[in-house]
Formats: structure tokens, sequence, C-alpha cells
């Protein structure tokens, strides 16, 4: 699916907190040329934000004469956009270069994940599985609840539960996190976007810090907000939501690329290309890193029955296969046409050849890793293909948010 082009609205509630809004707004404002952004700030306090941000492009000031707080600062700048996808942001977060693509990194998981209502990104300074420094230490998981400091939300989802609750002594996204649970819409961290957090700035300054009576984070402050959304959702919602969740058991993961792969497998003989530290099935795994060495940039042992660089002639017979597999390895082939030429040598008449490869329609599939030569959509691998003789069979989308596959069967 393609990334769409529309600008995210970020809507940032602020009070007298100028510095750090003026840091959190130009970090935005820096990649706005990757992915469209408008930011909408909503001046709770005194500062003259609308003289400072006056000629500004892409930032919109809201004064609202009077400290409506967070909750009610969301909910004024939810009537100024009627962007598809809105973020709300907190004013001391800050998008360092290392996460550049970090919008559009997080429009493409809604993008290609019709059934996902918000995305949220990892960070420093935050409870729950969101922290950097937590686990699990993957790039994407489905999560139980995400954190508002920075979170993004797909508008159809944040309508479909009746938008901000601003009636809550706090705890708004426990709240939103549980009604979206309740609408059947999933909530997914993605810990390839970090976002820097100072955490606590404001709430500090208003209330004093967790070692004051009622301060922010302050055991009364947390009782008052439990309580709050137990009454409102009812105990064993809040528990489901906090709970801490049980490890996924060891050796379980995720394949849902080698499951798709896996689905179009024909035959006995199976070969896999750049096999890595993973095979997708049982087959003669090639790789040009011999088993038991580590692999350069990626944190696996090679797993290689035969040591071979796919860019040259592979040390098998004519028609050796009935089926070859490449997943993530055409893109870094400098030569495509020599190199699909080749795999083609080895697979049978009326056998496959399954490729995956990131989708250029999604993402830029270059930068992606500083190996990769090449970028690839459906049409521009079926021509390659049918040049040397391979006839596009099946093509597989959406099964994650980067990359397509497509099965070829040898004329």
């Amino acid at each position: 699916m393609i990334v769409s082009n529309e600008p995210v609205s970020v809507i940032i509630p602020t009070y007298t907190n100028v510095d750090q809004l003026r840091q959190c707004v130009e970090s935005m404002l820096l990649y706005r040329f990757i992915y469209p952004i408008e930011i909408i700030i909503v001046n709770n306090g005194q500062a003259p934000l609308e003289y400072l941000y006056k000629d500004i492009e892409h930032v919109k000031v809201i004064t609202t004469g009077k400290n409506l707080g967070w909750e009610g600062g969301l909910k004024e700048g939810l009537k100024h956009t009627n962007s598809k996808y809105v973020m709300f942001s907190n004013d001391d977060i800050y998008v360092p270069r290392s996460s550049s693509n970090w919008l559009k990194n997080m429009v493409r998981i809604l993008n290609t994940y019709e059934d996902v209502g918000a995305v949220g990104p990892s960070t420093n300074v935050v409870m729950g599985p969101q922290n950097i420094f937590q686990p699990p230490f993957v790039q994407g998981f489905q999560a139980q609840f995400l954190v508002g400091f920075c979170v993004l939300f797909r508008r159809k989802a944040l309508d479909d539960i009746g938008g901000v609750d601003d009636t809550l002594p706090g705890g708004d996204d426990l709240d939103y996190s549980i009604r979206l649970r309740d609408k059947k819409w999933k909530m997914i961290v993605t810990k390839d976007v970090f976002v820097f957090h100072y955490g606590f700035q404001t709430g500090n300054k208003l209330h004093g810090d967790h070692t004051v009576a009622n301060g922010w984070n302050s055991p009364q402050m947390n009782e008052r907000t439990n309580t709050a959304i137990i009454k409102k959702h009812g105990f064993m919602k809040w528990w489901e939501l906090i709970a801490p969740q049980p490890p996924e058991p060891d050796g379980i993961e995720e394949d849902t690329e080698g499951d798709t792969i896996r689905d179009f497998v024909k035959g006995k003989d199976i070969c896999e290309l750049g096999v890595g530290g993973k095979k997708t099935l049982p087959c003669v795994g090639v790789d040009r890193v011999a088993k038991g060495e580590m692999i350069p940039l990626i944190s696996q042992a090679s797993i290689a029955d035969v040591v071979a660089d796919v860019n040259e002639k592979l040390p098998f017979e004519d028609s050796a296969f009935d089926c070859v597999i490449g997943r993530h390895i055409l893109e870094h082939c400098i030569d495509t046409l020599k190199v699909l030429t080749e795999w083609s040598r080895i697979i049978r008449k009326g056998g496959q050849l399954i490729l995956a490869v990131p989708d250029e329609r999604i993402e830029d599939g270059v930068p992606l890793n500083p190996e990769h030569c090449h970028a690839f959509t459906p049409e521009s691998l079926s021509a390659l293909g049918k040049a040397v003789g391979l006839v596009p069979k099946e093509v597989a989308e959406k099964y994650n948010s980067i990359s397509f596959i497509i099965v070829f069967e040898k004329a």
C-alpha cells in the first residue's frame, strides 16, 4: 500500500514552557520535507506564542485565554484540523536526526494495517514497553496501551472511541487505550522510531514533583488517576491494561512473511539464497558467510549449508531445484539481470523463484540498509523476471509494513 502524503496534524498543548517548545517544534519541522506536517500549538499560558510563531510556515497557534489543561488543550486542537492522522505530543520531546523518517515510518503502519488505530514511538522516559531500555527489544509489536507523550492516531479511530475525555483527573492515555481496545482497534509500538523525552516538565512546574504530597506522579496523583479509570471502565479492564504481560515463549517468533512464502512453496527440492541465520523452511541454505560465523551488520551466526556469493555462478547443476527462495537479497545485488539469469538456471522448468524485497511504493528502499543497491515495485520486478524467462504468477502485499513477495514460474 502506498504511503499517504496527507499532512499529519501534531497537537501540542503547552503552558509557559517556551524554550523546550521551541526545541520540540524546530526538531519536527526539520524533517517536514521527508513527510508533511502541520503543528497546532494550543497555548494554555501567557507566553506570546502568536508573535514567536507568526512567520513560521506549517505552525498554527491557538490561544485559549486560560489553562485548559492537557486534555482540554487536545480537545481544542482537534477542532482546528480534519487531518486523516493526528498526533498528540508533549512540548518536551525532541526528534533526533536518527529518527528523521519518524512520521513516514509511523504513518506507514497505519496505511498498511487498517485495524491499527494508533502508533507510538520508543523513548527514554516513559513507563511500560515503549521505554527503549525495556523489553521487548524488537522493531515493532502490538501494545496493551500507548503513553500520550507522543502518539499518532488514525482520526477515524479517535472519533470512533469518542475523542478525548477531559473529565478525568489524569490518565487520558490509559483511558483512550481501553476505549481503543473495546472498539477492536490495535495499538502498535515501533521501536525503530526514537523520540527523546525530557519528562514531567509542566506537571512538576504546576504541582511539584513526586516527592511532594499531591505532586506530579506522586502516590496521591496515581491513586486518583487509577480510581477514576477503574470507576469509568471497571477493575478488570484497568488491570488487564497495566498488568505485566507474559513473555513470548523462547524460540517462538512471528514471521508473517515466512508464513506467506511457505503457503506458496511447491516441490521438495528447495534452495534458499542469502539464508543468513534463519531458514524459511528446511532446505539447502546458501550464504557467503560460512556456517557458525557471525554475519556482518546483524547479530546472527550463519546457518549456511553451502558457501557461495549469490552475485556469482552458483555451485549447482542446471535445473537442480523445484523452488528457489530469496528473502531480501536481490536488492543487495548490483547486476540484477545477471543474478536473476543465474538463479533461474538452477530452477527446473515449471519451478518457482520466490522473492521478497522492500516495496518502493511504501519506503525508500536503498537508504534502509547501507548494502542496498536497488529498489523495486511489483511492476518493475515483474518486468525484470520476464526479461530472463520467468513468468510472474502471484504477488503478496500488506503482510507487513515494508515489503512485497513475488512468485515467478520458470517458463
